[in-house]
């Protein structure tokens, strides 16, 4: 196999590539044949046009064809280097450097806008098979690139889930859901008293917001047979709700039975004092 480089003429790339020698591939339009060309190991190039077409053809067909006129042909089919997009189509084709030969076997000469592309010795694929296969390119690119931006999204989920474990701060309504997480995923460990006081500052908001429970009715005494006693502290609260009025100053009668003291008598007369 021969290499040889091209210095001249490479309009739309000045930079030189390789092309192996011999090299044999046809020009078509769709499923047409519009030309065959063949470059033999000493760098001469060979070619025929199909004369039942009217399709226009790519090179020139008033005169010999030299290696540069391949050249040109090639580089006016691919993408251009060194342009902000030249390293995303590369990605996409699996290229690593800027060869225009490889490019040209990769993509088949295929530009958005006609239907014109390469085919070259061995090659038994029509116009929809290849046109299939350069989509492909596409897909896959466009796929990994939403895997990427799944993958991403999911990272950054996890890395929101582990800060929201470590400091469980958040709206309300949120709060109450991450602390039965983190009850869930501890459910099998006893907790710390530092996970406790987490837990619980993280949930001060919503306690507090939570409707006042109604106030729970007066404990009443139970039957003289039941078996349940009251507290101490709830016959005192019980007592001091259902405290008497003071009872007014008792007044002698004549009939009374009961006995005024010396002191009330006395009291008695001073405020009667003629």
């Amino acid at each position: 196999m021969k290499v040889i480089k091209s210095y001249a003429y490479n309009i739309i790339n000045a930079e030189p590539f390789e092309i192996p020698f011999p090299l044999v591939f046809e020009l078509l339009s769709g499923n047409t044949l519009l030309a065959e060309y063949t470059i033999s190991e000493a760098g001469v190039v060979d070619y025929s046009f199909n004369p039942n077409t009217s399709e226009k053809i790519l090179t020139s067909i008033m005169r010999p064809l030299t290696l540069n006129d391949i050249y040109f042909l090639f580089t006016t089919r691919i993408f251009p280097d060194r342009t902000p997009y030249t390293q995303m189509e590369m990605e996409r084709f699996g290229i690593i450097e800027y060869q225009p030969y490889l490019i040209i076997r990769r993509t088949r000469g295929m530009l958005p806008g006609d239907k014109y592309w390469f085919r070259f010795e061995g090659e038994t694929l029509n116009y929809k098979h290849a046109l299939q296969e350069h989509r492909n390119y596409y897909e896959n690119s466009y796929n990994k690139y939403v895997e990427s931006l799944e993958a991403a999204q999911s990272e950054e989920q996890v890395k929101a889930a582990a800060s929201a474990m470590e400091n469980p701060q958040g709206s309300k309504g949120e709060i109450p859901e991450q602390a039965a997480k983190i009850l869930e995923n501890n459910s099998s460990e006893v907790m710390t008293d530092e996970m406790i006081s987490s837990l619980m500052n993280s949930l001060g908001d919503e306690l507090d917001s939570a409707p006042e429970a109604s106030e729970k009715p007066a404990v009443q005494p139970t039957e003289s047979g039941g078996s349940d006693k009251m507290s101490d502290d709830a016959i005192a609260a019980l007592l001091s709700a259902n405290q008497a009025p003071e009872e007014p100053t008792p007044t002698s009668t004549s009939s009374g039975s009961d006995k005024m003291s010396d002191d009330a008598i006395a009291a008695l007369l001073a405020a009667n004092q003629a």
